[in-house]
């Protein structure tokens, strides 16, 4: 079979019936759901157990307490991320208990349903279990190498790729629109910048053939519905306590002012060097800085843009529904790209969102390979996977093998041992003040001082503390207000990265901590300071 009629052949779904999902046994579902959860345990197990590994996480964990206790998110704590960020932490609590392990134990379930509608997406243009095993086996692994903690844009997934599979499967018709929409809409309320997305979407799907005028106003009406209805029922509750400008400036103005603010051409640069697990250093010494995100990286990234070439090249070949499905998820390559790039800042955990598109495109690339190609391509990619895996985790099961040689607990990190410091030495639970090891909060059961301070770096943000607290809001009168209050302890550690010398604010924290507070125990860089008797 001739390259160019191979993948075809595949892919047609006229000649693959007997091979379609629905009508392949259970056993084999079970199969590979089953490869893909211990897949992706081998890869995130080692991460349950560190207190912090990315501290917005920790941020996510307190608000998420705080819905528990009844605080509204953005009211008494605060953080620049749409709402259903902190209600999936609430539900990791309530379903799996009150520790690190569960709510990474939870964003790892997330994050394994979300490959296998990857898997059920490729499938679908495929038509074939190998490739799109791959795909699956793809974005876990790349995934987990950025970002082993629970984000944002992990969370996203499952919804976009609920909603690319729904579109692959049943088309554009009225029904697909609306619950593409609903689909979306939880994305966009997972990361706000996915709206760049979700208006893309709604250009293809009304711009969808044949066109009508009144079909195709009506698919993005319906289209348009589907997504209002998640955001107005998230701000239900802001509506019923009369707090609908809260709810709308935390969720779209700030954060739409505040990426606008941090776009740059050096940004986007970053990002790109950041895909393939590089900095400017590395380029300097041409040696990659993460020898596994390089390989996955090239993988990933080299087999997406080969697979939108392929499709391309081989664009008069394919059947027209093979077309409308390649034209998708385009579409839901370029849209998420159009949110990453122009999202702002460069935070290498952004890329995420790019992740399953590529992952299916790379799936594509290897079915349009003649058969003897892909005999030597397919062991090679499953070794570079494989290997750099194992030279991701090695370190941190070769830790966990120690810890339990000596008898200690899996869970571990000063954030535990700062804990046990506070508790015991403020039993009273007076405000404590930390601008590190966040969450610690958590741990002994109280809450920051502000609500900018959930997340310590905010407070040294002129624009976002305009943004949140009012025009007159700066840094220092957020250190101020903070300062008022008398935290019994705080906790920092030495420079600081968002202290930045020489500001106000930096200034008035450093002048206080020498005046007020008395330096009463170091432990692993961290400086915990306690209030000077009066």
């Amino acid at each position: 079979m001739s390259p160019s009629t191979g993948p075809l052949g595949r892919i047609d779904p006229s000649s693959a019936r007997a091979d379609d999902p629905h009508t392949s046994s259970c056993m084999g579902e079970i199969a590979v759901i089953s490869f893909l959860l211990i897949w992706g345990l081998f890869l995130r197990l080692p991460f349950f157990f560190p207190a912090t590994i990315d501290w917005d996480e920790s941020t996510f964990t307190i608000i998420g307490q705080g819905i528990l206790d009844g605080l509204l998110p953005y009211d008494t704590l605060w953080e620049n991320k749409p709402p259903l960020v902190f209600v999936f932490f609430a539900a990791a609590i309530t379903l799996f208990g009150k520790t690190i392990f569960a709510v990474r134990f939870a964003g790892y379930l997330w994050l394994t349903a979300a490959a296998y509608l990857i898997y059920k997406s490729a499938y679908t243009l495929t038509s074939e279990r190998r490739a799109s095993i791959a795909a699956a086996l793809l974005l876990i692994t790349e995934t987990s190498l950025m970002s082993p903690s629970v984000m944002s844009e992990i969370l996203a997934l499952l919804p976009l790729v609920s909603a690319l599979f729904l579109l692959l499967r049943s088309g554009v018709t009225t029904m697909t629109c609306f619950f593409a929409g609903v689909l979306i809409g939880i994305s966009v309320m997972f990361r706000t910048n996915l709206a760049y997305l979700a208006v893309l979407l709604g250009i293809y799907l009304i711009l969808y053939p044949p066109i009508h005028i009144r079909r195709c106003l009506g698919r993005g009406l319906v289209y348009a519905i589907g997504g209002t209805i998640v955001i107005l029922a998230l701000a239900i509750p802001y509506l019923i306590q009369h707090r609908l400008e809260l709810w709308s400036s935390s969720v779209f103005l700030v954060p739409l002012n505040y990426s606008s603010s941090q776009q740059s051409f050096s940004n986007a640069q970053r990002l790109i060097w950041d895909a393939f697990g590089l900095n400017a250093d590395s380029i300097v010494l041409g040696i990659p800085l993460d020898i596994p995100m390089f390989v996955t990286g090239c993988l990933l990234w080299i087999g997406g843009l080969l697979g939108v070439s392929f499709c391309l090249l081989k664009w008069r070949d394919l059947p027209g529904r093979k077309r409308n499905q390649f034209i998708v998820l385009l579409v839901f390559l370029i849209g998420s790209a159009f949110s990453v790039f122009l999202g702002g800042q460069a935070h290498d955990h952004y890329l995420i969102q790019l992740y399953p598109w590529l992952a299916i495109f790379s799936s594509l690339a290897l079915i349009f390979q003649p058969t003897a190609t892909r005999r030597v391509i397919e062991p090679v990619v499953l070794l570079l996977i494989i290997s750099s895996t194992i030279i991701f985790v090695f370190s941190e099961y070769s830790g966990l093998s120690r810890r339990i040689i000596e008898s200690k607990s899996l869970s571990y990190g000063p954030e535990y041992e700062i804990a046990g410091y506070l508790e015991q030495e403020n039993p009273e639970k007076k405000t404590v003040f930390l601008l590190s090891d966040i969450v610690v909060y958590w741990l002994i059961d109280q809450y920051p001082p502000t609500r900018l301070s959930a997340h310590p770096s905010n407070v040294f943000k002129p624009d976002l503390v305009a943004a949140v607290e009012g025009r007159g809001a700066t840094p220092l009168s957020e250190l101020l207000r903070i300062l008022s209050m008398k935290p019994a302890f705080v906790v920092t550690k030495k420079n600081q990265w968002y202290l930045v010398e020489g500001e106000a604010a930096s200034t008035l924290l450093t002048d206080t901590l020498k005046s007020d507070y008395v330096l009463v125990k170091v432990m692993d860089g961290r400086e915990i300071y306690r209030l000077r008797e009066p």
